[in-house]
């Protein structure tokens, strides 16, 4: 053999390694983003620090408001549609299908969740609403920071989110009483 054949020889190893070591790796991420998935959908288990990348002060970044609604339990599950209202700085998340009951409790904490954060981390964002077909749910900055008692870009930190806003979700009876007294709840049926 001469020296030409033993480098293609080496080039052809080489790429054929490199190859196998790059899909073997692209598969091990894909695995690992599939396991964080169901976490990632369930307001007890979210990964707040996902959700931090997207803090900003205004919510006319139209790009990265949808992204974090991407990133949050209620919404990363069904296609949504986003709405500004910038003159009384609202944001509405459609969705096109109706609640069954079986998915309120779950809803109920994926809301108080995903809005809050919305809040937290949108500063100048003042109320969020959640419109279904059936009925829409909002929640200003105002009655949350009066419910928590704290100013809400003060939730900006991991441990103080997680102690204040995600070990609640657990007590069901804390989320209903937080729906009934802090959350506008309104039927979309005519």
């Amino acid at each position: 053999m001469n020296k030409r054949d033993k480098f293609i020889i080496i080039l052809f190893v080489l790429g054929f390694v490199s190859y196998f070591s790059i899909d073997v790796f692209i598969d091990s991420l894909a695995v690992n983003e599939e396991q964080n998935l169901p976490t990632q959908l369930n307001a007890l288990e979210h990964d707040f620090t996902t959700a931090l990348q997207y803090k900003s002060k205004y919510m006319g970044d139209f790009v990265n408001l949808n992204s974090l609604n991407g990133s949050l339990p209620l919404t990363n599950r069904h296609p949504f549609t986003l709405e500004l209202n910038p003159e009384v700085l609202s944001a509405n998340i459609v969705f096109a299908y109706n609640l069954s009951s079986s998915e309120l409790i779950e809803l109920e904490r994926d809301f108080i969740y995903s809005a809050i954060a919305n809040l937290v981390l949108i500063e100048n964002l003042e109320k969020i609403t959640y419109q279904f077909n059936d009925y829409s749910y909002s929640l200003t900055k105002a009655d949350t920071e009066n419910w928590y008692n704290i100013e809400l870009t003060k939730l900006q930190s991991e441990q103080l989110w997680k102690n204040t806003i995600q070990s609640t979700l657990s007590d069901n009876y804390l989320v209903g009483l937080f729906f009934e007294k802090v959350v506008i709840v309104s039927s979309n049926q005519n």
